[in-house]
């Protein structure tokens, strides 16, 4: 039976036991310590292990996942070779249980440039999984855009995150689909050499530094920052806006979100696989949304299932629309589909949509929206 490999790690410090395993929390940690962090003193270890993962193909794979013990906080502070060689342990620790594809969450992804250098020094394939994950980003879209009735076409849409791996790509992808296309992100250069190439599409390009002057007006909000903290407040979106947070952690305050009823903010790149039960002993979706997993663990079993043990996202600024309809293609072959929308804890049902699209247009037609910037 073929093993793949995933290597995650805790967002937030309440998540340090029952997301990334941690044995105790890092508030103790730090309270032993006498207020400070010493990541050296830990090392990657095996969270768990899925004996039987099955295909609606009626293939059957298996898989191990690691813990790395870093917080975003501490792979963004710590020297990157430091942030680097534990993401290296914990591929190694999975290879030598018998991974033949390892699979990159969160930050582990970023501090090793997306698997590019470590996958030729291991020799084990890593795949950070962002090809998948800006699919579903996408069709999750298209669905809500659906279900609000919406015009694609006549559209305004921004992009947070827009220069990074997942944003760059969702940014292509809509640029011919939209009448009007913002873009964010905090690296002027690379954000305007995107413009320039997202300019040859149908839709007129904005570019922004700001996340808040992004989002203003606009219909649809595709969240990649890799922030370490919320980066979009809801207040400055208009009413019936449809929000794809990305983005681990999220960049947009899930109670806050809530707190709107005219709009739709859902946890974006999320899959459900054909047996859901194979996976319950981990947690790698949203919190009580049992039923789904991450993107990027979608996309390391989908290639797992169809026997494909290649650095399929490895590497930044590759993801093309047709990589993004192959691996859709190999996913759906094997029962890995679109979750249902989902925020946080909260699973939206068809009378929540509902109630969505007539709070926004109530709001609307009582120009309750203002320019809050």
């Amino acid at each position: 039976m073929d093993r793949f490999g995933f290597v995650i790690h805790p967002f937030v410090a309440k998540t340090s036991r029952s997301v990334a395993g941690c044995r105790e929390s890092f508030d103790d940690i730090i309270s032993r310590s006498g207020g400070e962090f010493m990541p050296k003193a830990r090392l990657p270890y095996t969270l768990c292990s899925f004996e039987r993962v099955r295909s609606r193909e009626g293939l059957a794979i298996s898989g191990v996942c690691a813990a790395v013990p870093l917080m975003p906080i501490e792979f963004d502070s710590l020297d990157r070779e430091v942030a680097l060689g534990f993401v290296e342990q914990a591929i190694t620790l999975l290879a030598k249980k018998g991974a033949r594809i390892v699979g990159l969450g969160g930050f582990t992804s970023i501090a090793a440039d997306e698997g590019t250098a470590l996958s030729k020094k291991l020799g084990v394939p890593l795949t950070s999984g962002n090809t998948l994950t800006a699919a579903l980003a996408l069709e999750g879209i298209y669905r809500a855009v659906y279900e609000l009735d919406m015009s694609l076409l006549n559209a305004t849409a921004a992009i947070v995150g827009a220069t990074g791996d997942i944003g760059s790509a969702c940014a292509r992808a809509l640029s011919k689909n939209v009448k009007k296309l913002n873009i964010a992100a905090r690296n002027d250069k690379r954000l305007e050499s995107l413009a320039l190439e997202l300019r040859r599409g149908k839709a007129a390009v904005e570019t922004f530094r700001y996340a808040k002057d992004a989002i203003h007006g606009a219909d649809i909000v595709i969240s990649a920052a890799s922030a370490l903290n919320t980066v979009i407040n809801p207040v400055h979106l208009k009413p019936g806006a449809i929000v794809c947070d990305v983005a681990l952690p999220a960049n947009i305050g899930r109670e806050l979100a809530r707190a709107r009823d005219d709009i739709l903010v859902f946890d974006g790149g999320l899959a459900e696989i054909h047996h859901p039960e194979d996976v319950r002993n981990g947690r790698f979706g949203a919190s009580v949304h049992s039923n789904s997993v991450f993107g990027c663990l979608a996309e390391t079993m989908a290639l797992t299932f169809e026997g494909r043990f290649e650095p399929y996202s490895a590497g930044r600024g590759r993801i093309t629309e047709e990589k993004m309809a192959q691996i859709k293609a190999i996913a759906k072959k094997h029962g890995i589909m679109l979750a249902d929308f989902s925020c946080g804890e909260k699973r939206f049902t068809a009378a929540d949509i509902k109630r969505i699209r007539e709070n926004a247009l109530k709001a609307r037609n009582e120009c309750y929206y203002v320019d809050s910037r």
